[in-house]
């Protein structure tokens, strides 16, 4: 029977941690890279974020406060960038509260 040594196991829990961490890492460029190039908010979704109704959401996209994008002829989409630019700060580049 083979027994093994604290210095095994430390080289065994090495590697794990660097698989885990290399997976991580890839998964997180994959979902920021998938962030930045698609990102879009319909109205509800902004309104809920800046704690505003729809309407004015949409009074504000009107007035030019706020870009955004007609698509169907009737939906409104805002990029993230410009809900960014909207608000003046840096949204997080992982946003999971609406996957």
């Amino acid at each position: 029977m083979n027994k093994l040594k604290a210095s095994d196991v430390i080289l065994i829990d090495d590697k794990f941690i660097e698989s885990i961490s290399e997976k991580l890492e890839e998964k997180k460029k994959k979902e920021e890279k998938t962030d930045t190039v698609n990102r879009v908010y319909t109205v509800s979704q902004v309104a809920f974020k800046i704690n505003k109704t729809e309407a004015t959401v949409r009074r504000h996209i009107s007035d030019g406060l706020l870009k955004a994008t007609k698509i169907g002829g009737k939906n409104w989409f805002v990029k993230k960038e410009d809900l960014e630019k909207y608000l003046g700060i840096d949204l997080p580049a992982i946003d999971n509260q609406w996957k």
